[in-house]
């Protein structure tokens, strides 16, 4: 179902009840989406043979929900997520508020021991693919330059991380990806000078930047004078829109430590800071959704009472107007008892001759008529069933 939010452990718990095939259907995807979709969010699911081994009432083994990896979302979304926000919006159903069980201290200690345990690679032999594909794109420009001798003219054409310097940014860039990779990390890119980077922690993204401790841009090919120019020291700095107290989101050079010997303490901070992105954006979500359901509340609350308004002003209206017609009605009224009153008047003057008394009293019936056209007693007008 499009637009709906199920927690791991749910999910967890439906993949374990339901055949995928089935339980797919119900979510509007197929049931290869759905495996992927238990991957992506570290949910084991049954092996094929488990069902048909629950039919003929063979015992099967349910291994437990394995706890949420640092940075990883502990829902699913199938669909948009603006579309099960709006659907929550529009039911009124209660807003969760997100709660972590890990203070600061265990999300570091956590994060510190998954980096304990990578094994750090120090060389470029089969290096990890965002590395390799800058070093094949080196191998390309040097050949270029082989075999045209115009490459060689431009600063752009050449390979960007021939010098040692340059060599050394794609080792400490190798072994951080690769290590991250080993903790769950993902799909690291780079912008054109290897500089500025995005890695996923979890369902986070994540910005880097490896440079020159005085942020200037990193030469290409450094040769002759321009060697003695080159940039020593090296800095790698985490953007993270969430402070974290206390702890490190930058690490440079230091004379008794270089970047290379800092890496797994690199991978932790990667960790933390996904997993600390990771809570804010979830506060974030919470808050925002709060404000807007408040917003929504009194945007309903300011139509209902324009609509109270409306009522009354109607309501008042049409007293009014009834009021109005009752004046009028007796006016009415009124008129028709004066011409009664004169006709009587009228008929009680004497007649000298036989044909003024019947014209008289022709006259009289004529109106008499028209009195009780007049009269809301005698036509009906006065009668109010609204």
């Amino acid at each position: 179902m499009p637009g709906q939010r199920v927690s791991r452990s749910e999910l967890y718990d439906l993949v374990w009840s339901v055949p995928a095939s089935k339980l797919a259907k119900q979510f509007g995807i197929s049931d290869v989406m759905l495996a992927k979709v238990c991957r992506g969010s570290n949910i084991p699911k049954p092996s094929l043979g488990h069902w048909a081994k629950q039919d003929a009432g063979k015992r099967t083994k349910k291994p437990p929900l394995p706890a949420r990896e640092l940075g990883q979302a502990d829902y699913v979304i199938f669909g948009r997520a603006s579309h099960w926000e709006t659907q929550v919006l529009d039911d009124g159903e209660d807003i969760a508020e997100p709660f972590f069980d890990e203070g600061l201290e265990a999300v570091v200690a956590r994060a510190k021991a998954l980096a304990d345990g990578v094994t750090l690679k120090k060389t470029l032999a089969r290096p990890h693919p965002a590395i390799q594909r800058w070093l094949s794109r080196d191998t390309e420009r040097a050949a270029k330059q082989v075999d045209d001798r115009y490459a060689r003219l431009f600063r752009f054409t050449s390979p960007r991380f021939a010098s040692t310097q340059g060599r050394r940014r794609l080792l400490i860039l190798n072994a951080l990806l690769m290590g991250l990779q080993d903790c769950g990390a993902q799909s690291p890119t780079s912008r054109e000078d290897a500089e500025e980077w995005h890695i996923h922690i979890g369902s986070v993204r994540l910005s880097f930047r490896l440079g020159a401790t005085d942020g200037k841009p990193m030469p290409y090919v450094i040769e002759g004078k321009a060697k003695e120019n080159a940039p020593e020291n090296l800095r790698l700095s985490i953007t993270c829109w969430h402070d974290i107290p206390g702890h490190p989101m930058e690490w440079v050079d230091r004379p008794e430590m270089r970047l290379e010997d800092q890496i797994k303490e690199m991978i932790a901070g990667f960790l933390v800071a996904g997993e600390w992105m990771y809570r804010g954006e979830e506060i974030g979500r919470y808050q925002r959704m709060i404000a807007r359901k408040k917003e929504l509340q009194e945007i309903a609350e300011r139509e209902r009472q324009d609509a109270i308004q409306q009522e009354e002003s109607r309501l008042s209206n049409l007293h009014k107007e009834r009021r109005q017609e009752l004046f009028h009605d007796a006016a009415k009224w009124r008129k028709a008892e004066e011409l009664r009153a004169y006709v009587d008047a009228a008929l009680a003057v004497p007649c000298s001759t036989e044909g003024e008394r019947e014209n008289r009293a022709r006259w009289a019936s004529w109106a008499l008529a028209e009195a009780d056209q007049i009269d809301p007693l005698k036509n009906g007008d006065s009668v109010d069933e609204r």
